[in-house]
C-alpha cells in the first residue's frame, strides 16, 4: 500500500512520491512500510520522529519545490 500526504497541490507527484519515501527510507535504514505508515500517522496527529521529519524535509528539497505544512516559509 502506497500513501502519501499532500498538503497543497506542489507536492510531488507519481514517481516523486515513492522516490522520497525510498530515500528517507535508505537514509534512516528504516523500512520503506515503514516510513510510509509515520507519513500517515504524522496526516492523523501532526506528530512525527524529528530524524524522519528532517531527512522527510532533504528529500523534497531534492525531488521538488514543496512547503512541509507548519514549516516556517523558505527566503526568496
Amino acid at each position: 500500500m502506497w500513501v502519501c500526504v499532500s498538503a497543497d497541490s506542489t507536492a510531488p507527484s507519481g514517481t516523486k512520491r515513492v522516490t522520497v519515501l525510498r530515500e528517507v527510507s535508505q537514509h534512516t535504514n528504516i523500512r520503506l512500510r515503514h516510513v510510509a505508515e509515520l507519513v500517515v500517522h504524522w496526516g492523523r496527529t501532526g506528530e512525527i520522529p524529528t530524524e524522519i521529519r528532517a531527512e522527510l524535509e532533504d528529500a523534497l528539497d531534492r525531488n521538488g519545490p514543496t512547503q512541509i505544512p507548519n514549516a516556517p516559509p523558505q527566503p526568496q
